[in-house]
């Protein structure tokens, strides 16, 4: 089923499935594939972190026109993101008797959506008539794939298809529940506590509109269900429905984080202008340093810390610049195949890079014997160093910097970088000679110092 919002299109949305999936339909003028969230690169970011434990998903983006899904069609416990159901239910009822929501009703379902309180839910899955009524009320919704149990109305089980399904009609009318219902519904979703919002609305501005529910709870049978369904409203465009439902995590905590790789991979692409040339889920959109990167993963300059995450704000280390310094030089021989260093192994997968580095004066060490690698590279050393590979080019000697003294061994060298436009500082007037380099900060230093 499609649901129509404006001049959008809305598709069902299924998250992660740890094998690809060919996308659904799609509206004639776009290519979704270059907008999937659920990448290679992720996949195996999901089967490496999270072997035992199941993640499936779908997703509908309303702008596009694109389905994607993850593992579809796997079943898997609703803990309570089953009150969305319910509050469709009560929904229903006062509709079908041509009347509004009583006072019990509304404060049951508010509590029931808001805090996820579990005695209201019991209560309104009682009021209605409980696992047969409720059935019916997936039934009318299309829901092939939810089967309500009880007494423990949470071991209820569905698919992220299914959740999409019912979220895109209780939110859009494009079903049994009429406008005014829907309104409601909205009202209620959007209500969540702030404790409860995670999940769909991770990497999100706060002012942006999430109606959502999530689901949390230990069991024998899945251990922590962790489960979130919501739809991203950005407030310029249509926006996109999501569901992600996983079971199999040791604690509420862990699922969450696992959770949140998935939502964070959806939202990050979804949210952009164009769909990124890198895989990486930590990288926003327009980043210094994003252009860049996308070029030196292309040519194997640098790799992220896993497949999906950059760490953009993690320290380098000077053996890691070395090896992107002498990646981004082509890889030249390494003079006589010595480091010279007494830190610096031969099996060491710096080695060449830094015996590159000393055949060419472009390091000296930290001392004649020692390079030490693993050591934090600063800011000050990195500008030494590109200083050194350019080959000393003239300068003013002059910065705007007030951290960089006149007689520092590296003023030429950031006066270089700042007059060619390689270097803006870490403000107007300081260059953070002796913070640590970021990873970030590394691609941008190096692609602007090659030219």
């Amino acid at each position: 089923m499609r649901f129509v919002r404006g001049s959008g299109l809305i598709a069902a949305v299924a998250l992660v499935t740890l094998a690809p999936q060919p996308n659904g339909a799609a509206s004639a003028d776009v290519d979704c594939e270059p907008w999937n969230p659920f990448t290679p690169e992720l996949v195996i970011e999901l089967e490496t972190r999270f072997a035992n434990r199941n993640v499936t998903g779908a997703i509908t983006d309303l702008d596009r026109g694109c389905e994607f899904d993850l593992r579809p069609g796997q079943v898997q416990s609703t803990a309570s993101v089953v009150k969305i159901t319910i509050m469709a239910g009560v929904l229903l009822r006062a509709q079908d008797q041509n009347r509004e929501l009583t006072g019990t009703e509304r404060s049951l379902t508010s509590l029931m959506m808001a805090e996820s309180d579990d005695a209201s839910a019991t209560a309104l899955w009682i009021g209605l008539g409980g696992a047969p009524a409720l059935q019916e009320t997936a039934d009318r919704f299309g829901l092939d794939d939810t089967v309500l149990v009880e007494p423990k109305w949470g071991a209820s089980l569905t698919t992220s298809r299914d959740q999409v399904e019912l979220l895109g009609q209780v939110l859009f009318g494009d079903g049994p529940l009429e406008e005014q219902g829907s309104v409601e519904a909205r009202a209620f979703m959007e209500a969540v506590v702030p404790s409860q919002r995670w999940g769909a609305t991770v990497g999100l501005p706060d002012s942006w509109s999430v109606p959502m529910k999530n689901g949390f709870f230990d069991s024998i049978l899945w251990d922590w269900r962790i489960n979130t369904v919501g739809f991203v409203d950005p407030p310029i465009r249509d926006g996109y429905m999501l569901a992600v439902l996983t079971d199999g995590w040791p604690n509420e905590a862990a699922g969450i984080d696992g959770i949140e790789i998935v939502t964070l991979a959806i939202n990050n692409r979804l949210n952009r202008a164009a769909p990124p040339a890198h895989p990486f889920i930590d990288v926003a959109e327009g980043a210094h340093y994003e252009a860049a990167l996308s070029e030196f993963v292309a040519n194997g300059i640098i790799e992220g810390v896993s497949p999906v995450f950059f760490d953009p704000a993690g320290n380098l280390t000077r053996a890691q610049f070395a090896s992107i310094l002498f990646r981004q030089a082509g890889s030249p021989e390494s003079g006589d195949g010595s480091s010279r260093f007494s830190d610096v192994e031969p099996s060491s997968p710096h080695f060449g890079a830094i015996s590159w580095l000393v055949a060419e004066s472009i390091t000296f060490g930290t001392s004649e014997a020692t390079f030490n690698p693993a050591g934090d590279i600063s800011r000050a050393q990195v500008a030494a160093m590109l200083y050194r590979w350019a080959g000393y080019p003239q300068s003013t000697g002059i910065t705007p910097f007030s951290d960089v003294p006149v007689t520092a061994y590296f003023n030429d060298a950031v006066a270089w970088m700042a007059e060619e436009g390689i270097t803006l500082g870490v403000t107007e007037n300081f260059y953070g000679a002796a913070d640590s380099l970021t990873r970030g900060q590394a691609v941008s230093l190096v692609a602007r110092a090659s030219g």
